[in-house]
């Protein structure tokens, strides 16, 4: 749900370069960052 630890760390860094890309899988909190990415 990258909402804490590593991945949403690694999610920040690496999402802004165009070469890079994130799946999302499962279920997302309405409330945390996964589901506010899914929206983008």
């Amino acid at each position: 749900m990258l909402h804490a630890g590593a991945s949403s760390i690694y999610a920040r860094a690496w999402l802004p370069e165009a070469e890079n890309a994130l799946f999302v899988v499962g279920y997302q909190d309405a409330e945390l960052l996964g589901h506010r990415l899914l929206e983008l």
